[in-house]
Formats: C-alpha cells, sequence, structure tokens
C-alpha cells in the first residue's frame, strides 16, 4: 500500500491506494475478511499489525486538512468495500 501511494497526493493517492487495497483484497479474499475481523479478537500483537494496514490511508487523508479523528472514520470507509468498485 505505501508503495501505491509513493510520490502522490491528494485525489490521485487515494485512487492509487483505493485500487491497491481493492487489487488485494480480490487476490487475497480469505486473508482480507480476516483483516478486517482482527478487532473482535483477543490477540494484542495481531491487533497492533493491523494498524499497519491504516496507516498509509491516514497519511493520504492527512492531504485533506481533517482532524485524527475525521482520519480515522475516513479510513475505515475507505477500506470497508474494496469489491464494490468493480
Amino acid at each position: 500500500l505505501m508503495t501505491a501511494i509513493e510520490g502522490l497526493h491528494g485525489d490521485d493517492a487515494i485512487m492509487a491506494l483505493a485500487d491497491a487495497y481493492r487489487e488485494y483484497a480480490v487476490r487475497h479474499p480469505e486473508l482480507y475478511r480476516t483483516i478486517l475481523a482482527v478487532h473482535h479478537m483477543s490477540n494484542d500483537k495481531l491487533v497492533k499489525q493491523t494498524y499497519m494496514v491504516a496507516e498509509p490511508f491516514m497519511q493520504v487523508l492527512g492531504d485533506y486538512g481533517l482532524t485524527e479523528t475525521e482520519k480515522r472514520h475516513w479510513q475505515r470507509i475507505l477500506r470497508s468495500h474494496p469489491l464494490s468498485r468493480r
């Protein structure tokens, strides 16, 4: 995901990130479902690792002047349905 947004900002970065995330979900559907379910698990180490998935979204959303709370909400929205675009 970080590679997909390298050197990009704003809308271009959002679109590149969305495309990369969707491609990952299509190629690895079971792992994608697992990542979404991790926040319901009690394994703290695994939960912390999944925060790495959100980081590129938070970085890109920083271009829009959003608060931390707004960025958290928007990254959840952007990551919620990667298969719906196609």
